[in-house]
């Protein structure tokens, strides 16, 4: 963490600059940071607020005006119902103006969301707004909207890191147990570095440290994926808006996969209108 860290302590104590873009796939630690990031910097900010599940809750009827109660409520303001979402757009503005205030957003998924509960008012020079998404081109468009924004992409971890965030959590050590260092090593390697993963598999194995029970779920791994996983991962497939992006998605993830670009346009280009999907594509 901390050397992840660093980039972001430089943002927090010296840039002028008031948004955080934080972007990455999920399970890569993206909301684990920014909360890192809130809880060592609570003092120096008069409010502080993190607001999860953005996404999620947004798709919920009338959980619009719950998010910008739990917004208003860590700046400062007196608890109380908002109106209508218009209505807590202008007194989110407000309260943005006054405070100087440490916020994250999590799961963003698209700047509706975030207009939605920022508004497109002044904020006070010395608040921070964190931004955490799945989308490459959110800082763009906060940076156009709100004067300025840095963007943070989640590295993965290195086959070190990864193999310690496992032990941890598979063993309760930092380095596998003896006997187990190759089943280790192998998880390691299907995880490819997602906390998420080596966390939730971590975890399962943890239950029955035998030989005969990892090798039989390793086994398992090579047909099938493992729920937590899939749950965090699907989303990003689910949440493309166009049908014709998810079939080319899945035709260049199945049989297309490291082929030259020209050559799939030319293929998908009449059905998919493979130049603009692809485009969407390589922003998440």
């Amino acid at each position: 963490m901390d050397t992840r860290y660093k980039e972001i302590d430089y943002w927090i104590k010296q840039s002028n600059v008031n948004f955080l873009v934080i972007c990455g796939m999920g399970g890569s630690g993206k909301t684990t940071l920014a909360q890192y990031t809130v809880y060592s910097n609570q003092d120096k900010f008069e409010n502080i607020r993190i607001v999860e599940h953005i996404d999620s809750e947004w798709k919920e009827p009338h959980h619009l005006l719950k998010l910008q109660e739990t917004l208003l409520g860590g700046l400062g303001v007196e608890k109380q119902q908002v109106p209508n979402h218009n209505q807590g757009k202008v007194m989110i503005e407000k309260a943005l103006q006054r405070k100087k205030a440490l916020i994250v957003l999590d799961d963003i998924a698209n700047h509706v969301q975030l207009e939605d509960l920022l508004g497109r008012g002044s904020i006070n020079e010395e608040s921070k707004i964190i931004v955490t998404t799945r989308k490459t081109s959110m800082c763009k468009w906060v940076g156009s909207t709100y004067g300025g924004c840095r963007e943070y992409e989640m590295e993965l971890l290195d086959d070190n890191e990864a193999l310690e965030l496992f032990s941890l959590h598979a063993f309760g050590s930092k380095n596998p147990i003896e006997g187990y260092k190759e089943l280790a090593q192998q998880v390691v390697g299907y995880c490819d570095g997602n906390p998420l993963a080596l966390e939730v598999l971590g975890s399962s194995l943890s239950h029955d440290l035998s030989i005969t029970h990892w090798k039989s779920e390793l086994d398992k791994l090579k047909k099938d994926i493992h729920p937590g996983i899939r749950r965090v991962l699907i989303r990003s497939y689910t949440s493309l808006p166009y049908e014709c992006e998810k079939e080319l998605f899945l035709h260049i993830a199945c049989f297309f996969n490291g082929v030259d670009v020209d050559y799939v346009v030319k293929i998908f280009e009449h059905n998919c209108s493979a130049v603009a999907s692809i485009k969407a594509l390589t922003k998440r």
